[in-house]
């Protein structure tokens, strides 16, 4: 039985998790510079250890409503299929292990998600995690729209 370790983090009063190893590092939120003709939910751009990376509010994106505070907030430097993306949490919260059997398919209803956005659910006590998909973050358009912007910026 194989076992994988899940950062755990929390968008309004949604949990989530993502792989340990998609994730670079866990910041405060930084300065962002605006980017033009963006969706509204990319908060701007950032260097990061010399690297300008695109940083999006999941509340925004996933239509929940922030319950922290911008001093407690973080942000989630993570990879995904393209790019280094900054993520904007409510809070990170724990590292934990997953065995393989305890992930689950997205139910088809029930959840506050769309399931194109999820590779997958945790029970942990009497809550549903829902696991990112951090690669279905961004349509086509929606990242075409982020690098071009990003170009405009330079």
């Amino acid at each position: 039985m194989c076992v994988e370790k899940v950062v755990l983090f929390r968008v309004g009063s949604e949990r989530f998790a993502v792989p340990v190893d998609r994730i670079q590092s866990i910041e405060k939120v930084p300065e962002l510079t605006l980017v033009p003709y963006v969706p509204a939910f990319v908060k701007g751009i950032t260097s990061l250890r010399g690297q300008v990376i695109p940083v999006i509010d999941l509340a925004e994106r996933f239509s929940y409503v922030s319950s922290a505070s911008d001093q407690e907030r973080r942000m989630l430097v993570v990879s995904t299929r393209d790019a280094w993306v900054g993520l904007l949490v409510d809070a990170a919260q724990d590292v934990i292990d997953v065995q393989d059997d305890a992930r689950r398919p997205a139910p088809r209803v029930g959840l506050a998600l769309k399931r194109e956005f999820l590779l997958g659910v945790l029970q942990q006590e009497e809550q549903l995690i829902m696991i990112l998909d951090l690669d279905a973050l961004f349509t086509d358009e929606e990242k075409n729209a982020v690098l071009s912007g990003m170009e405009q910026s330079k």
